[in-house]
């Protein structure tokens, strides 16, 4: 209880009740140190009012007098069993002037995700390359304002903590209800340095434009930005 951590919240997200999704059971975030280890982390509901409007996703904290638990979740989003626990203890600080970069985003290749011996299905990931992708939940909310402007550039995201599903020999990733997240943000880094990498090797192909409010047309535009954005920028959690 007596140990001193300084991370980034490099995600941030409620768990909901699992007999009533209404009903906000705590507020969990996947911390990042120094030399890239995470571990997961959790306000339980006592105190979710205290801590949770003041911690920010992507902001540096020092945190200190906290609990370790063996919660053994059945999805990981780290390689590790452990959950770090808040308690009425628990002291947290932001820093102001982080001490080492932001890096929240670990990138993975198309033949990663193929290799059945490299992942398994408790393990949640971020993907790069072309590949099926489903959504659920938030996610949809978040993807579809984003599929459905007149765009004549692809669209690029990052699709962070996604699982990968393997069935009838065929693998796909999918989103998690809770901690998945799709990452918009032109200006985030991973974007920015994507972007140029593509731009100078070769020249984007225009979009086809169809008839307004037609479904079926709505429905061919997700499928293609799908591809896209799997074969754009996709991050795997450690």
């Amino acid at each position: 209880m007596h140990w001193c951590i300084q991370v980034y919240v490099i995600r941030m997200y409620e768990v909901p009740s699992y007999d009533d999704r209404s009903v906000i059971n705590s507020i969990d975030m996947i911390l990042q140190d120094k030399e890239g280890g995470r571990i997961h982390c959790s306000i339980p509901k006592k105190l979710m009012s205290t801590w949770g409007p003041i911690i920010k996703e992507f902001n540096m904290y020092n945190m200190r007098n906290f609990v370790i638990m063996d919660k053994r979740p059945k999805v990981r989003a780290t390689q590790i069993r452990w959950t770090l626990t808040f308690c009425n203890r628990i002291e947290v600080e932001e820093v102001d002037l982080p001490t080492f970069p932001l890096e929240p985003f670990s990138f993975c290749t198309i033949l990663e995700i193929l290799n059945p011996a490299v992942v398994t299905k408790t393990e949640l990931f971020g993907r790069k390359n072309n590949m099926c992708c489903v959504l659920f939940g938030s996610c949809v909310d978040e993807i579809t304002p984003l599929v459905t402007k007149d765009k004549v550039e692809p669209l690029i995201v990052v699709l962070q903590f996604f699982r990968v599903n393997r069935w009838d020999g065929k693998t796909s990733i999918q989103s998690h209800f809770d901690i998945s997240k799709v990452c918009s943000d032109a200006s985030l880094s991973a974007i920015v340095e994507f972007r140029n990498r593509q731009s100078s090797e070769r020249k984007w192909p225009e979009r086809a434009r169809g008839t307004e409010g037609s479904q079926q047309n709505l429905e061919g535009q997700i499928w293609s930005l799908c591809v896209r954005i799997t074969e754009a920028i996709v991050s795997h959690s450690e």
